[in-house]
């Protein structure tokens, strides 16, 4: 049988779902056979706003039927809707994504509130030309896959949008109006410029390029972050055939170190090298004529000559050894020697993550700084930025002392 609502009317489909008996049949259909349900599909055609209609009542309707805490409620919403799309009973057409212009939107957030949108804890938000878009449920319902989503959260993803084509295609693009929450606020910089010494010698930099400078760094951390996020998820994840998901066999804990290995190699040096000395002379050039344009270069260089950066940096080759000895010994997952190593690789992606994370937030406060004075961010910033920049080198030199203090504790 059939159970069809036909509406022009979003508000009127909403209402008529939850109405008198609905609900309680709508979760009979809905639930899948396993798990005491009639397994029923749900085939939605429509505009955006139709869509997303359906698409809440749907959770109400769950929600009304589930037992529980509030808590345990959104976990049975989460999991009834999951299992629809996994079992590819829920389907939809959606048509026409366009809202309006930017101009008139009325929700606008900033850059430094989106940024701080791409974890599980908080959800996840991303830009598509100026447009902000919680993808934090549309994660688990992506049928590329919920790393692809989280990958791009907290950052301006319309360049991967665009290199897979997504634009073109109508039955992609009209989804976006279903998480579209608002515009991205643009900033009014007016004509302010000055001049910075950089590696090419002395430029012309204006205000809106200082800011571009940040934001591009701040993107950069925060895609960064993304991805380590990703590589060390795979500790959670069974990796062979008889591999328990949460255990640490010694293909796991090989991958654990070579993800730290690429930490060093590229996320740590990629932050603190190249874009941090374009970000302090650019800076610099702007809001502090008078800082050394050398300072930045030259305290990075000093940090990585210290003692607890040089035993921090030799961690994951001595990691190594220690593992590729207790496989020769043949030695198991409840051996010293082997859960020494756990521990080890536990300490290194608890750091290295937070060390992302710091990063990003530091750089957060210098956007919050454009943001709250704009055009006149020189004149009443300009002490405020320049000491944001000096701290950067602290989140490297904190990053190194904690991994050594959890060396020592380890022995």
């Amino acid at each position: 049988g059939e159970f069809v609502f036909e509406t022009g009317s979003k508000q009127y489909i909403g209402d008529e779902i939850l109405r008198g008996e609905n609900p309680k049949v709508l979760w009979d259909l809905i639930r899948s056979t396993q798990d005491g349900g009639r397994g029923a599909y749900i085939y939605i055609c429509g505009k955006t706003g139709f869509a997303t209609a359906v698409m809440n009542a749907l959770k109400q309707v769950i929600r009304q039927n589930a037992e529980g805490s509030p808590e345990e409620k959104e976990q049975i919403v989460n999991y009834t809707l999951y299992r629809l799309i996994g079992e590819e009973r829920y389907m939809q057409e959606v048509f026409t994504t366009y809202s309006g212009p930017l101009a008139e939107q009325q929700n606008l957030y900033n850059t430094s509130e989106i940024v701080i949108h791409n974890d599980d804890a908080i959800g996840f938000w991303t830009v598509i030309d100026g447009r902000v878009y919680d993808v934090t449920e549309f994660a688990h319902l992506h049928p590329g896959g919920y790393k692809i989503i989280s990958g791009y959260a907290g950052m301006d993803s319309t360049p991967a949008y665009e290199n897979v084509l997504h634009h073109l295609n109508s039955e992609v693009h009209s989804m976006l109006g279903m998480y579209e929450i608002g515009a991205v606020r643009r900033l009014d910089f007016g004509m302010r410029w000055g001049v910075a010494i950089g590696p090419k010698g002395l430029r012309y930099i204006s205000l809106a390029d200082s800011y571009r400078t940040w934001i591009r760094y701040l993107y950069t951390v925060v895609e960064m972050e993304n991805a380590l996020d990703n590589d060390y998820s795979l500790k959670d994840q069974a990796l062979t055939r008889n591999d328990a998901a949460l255990s640490h066999s010694p293909i796991k804990l090989q991958l654990l170190i070579e993800i730290h290995t690429r930490f060093l190699l590229n996320y740590l040096a990629g932050t603190t090298e190249e874009y941090l000395e374009n970000l302090w002379a650019v800076t610099t050039g702007l809001c502090g004529p008078g800082e050394d344009i050398r300072w930045m270069a030259n305290k990075i260089a000093e940090l990585r000559r210290s003692d607890s950066a040089r035993r921090v940096e030799q961690l994951d080759k001595e990691v190594q050894t220690w593992l590729e000895d207790a496989v020769a010994q043949n030695l198991s997952s409840g051996d010293s020697t082997m859960k020494k190593i756990e521990a080890y690789c536990r300490l290194l992606e608890m750091e290295d993550t937070r060390f992302m994370r710091e990063m990003k937030l530091i750089l957060r406060e210098g956007i919050q700084v454009f943001e709250a004075f704009e055009r006149d961010t020189i004149e009443q910033g300009s002490t405020k930025l320049v000491e944001i920049a000096k701290r950067i080198p602290e989140v490297l030199a904190t990053y190194y002392a904690r991994v050594a203090s959890g060396i020592q504790s380890l022995q």
